[in-house]
């Protein structure tokens, strides 16, 4: 959300709050978002509807198999 500032004198005015983007929802894990360390910049983390129903493959003790080798 974003809002317009004006300097009035000794005050501020705000406009009406409007949507900057639509965010995907869903189950998540977490944040929706992060912001970088200085401030300027944030990421949105959602989820590509291309991947839906894609298997997940699990790979369970694979360090065991490069010492085998």
């Amino acid at each position: 959300m974003a809002v317009g500032v004006e300097e009035k004198g000794q005050e501020l005015a705000l406009s009406a709050p409007h949507a900057l983007f639509s965010v995907p929802s869903g189950p998540v894990l977490g944040s929706l978002y992060d912001v970088t360390q200085d401030g300027q910049r944030f990421m949105v983390f959602g989820t590509n509807s291309s991947s839906l129903g894609v298997p997940l493959t699990l790979v369970m003790n694979w360090d065991a198999e490069l010492k085998k080798k």
